[in-house]
């Protein structure tokens, strides 16, 4: 009997550490809003004083699954050529931001200082900007404070 015993704590023990280590795995898989969180310009806001258009993605985390995303583009010289303001969520496996508009869907994917912006229904895109323009596309992390000078502004 107390062979027994020794052995059935023994399996119990193992499990509960085997039940450990997978809680530890899938918690450093979990999604992270907080790698979203800043602002992505276009490549014409480094060239911004010599008259360029630029616009930028400035995402602002809601929840840990939730953010507010606002795109802008400078409106200085001009009228504002892309503005969208919108809700997004979290996917589940953490790699996309997902905003609904008129029943279509907006990714918002990052990677590395990366953001790509895309939709099922690319046409979509273009209803946000004026001229031509669109949202989809690549934006890069800004990592100083964003001038925001050219911007409108009511933001």
């Amino acid at each position: 009997m107390k062979k027994f015993v020794i052995q059935y704590v023994c399996i119990m023990i193992a499990l509960f550490l085997v039940s450990c280590g997978t809680e530890e795995k899938g918690s450093l898989n979990k999604p992270d809003m907080q790698e979203y969180v800043g602002n992505y310009v276009t490549d014409g806001y480094a060239r911004r004083a010599e008259g360029y258009d630029w616009s930028v993605v400035s995402i602002v985390a809601l929840t840990d699954s939730t953010a507010d995303i606002a795109i802008h583009s400078r409106a200085d010289i001009k009228k504002e050529s892309c503005s969208f303001e919108g809700p997004a969520v979290l996917s589940l496996g953490g790699d996309t931001l997902v905003s609904e508009y008129d029943d279509a869907h907006i990714w918002f994917v990052l990677s590395s200082d990366t953001l790509t912006i895309s939709s099922d229904t690319p046409n979509l895109l273009y209803f946000f900007c004026s001229g031509g323009g669109t949202l989809a596309g690549k934006y890069v992390r800004l990592h100083e404070k964003l001038d925001s000078v050219q911007l409108s502004a009511r933001r």
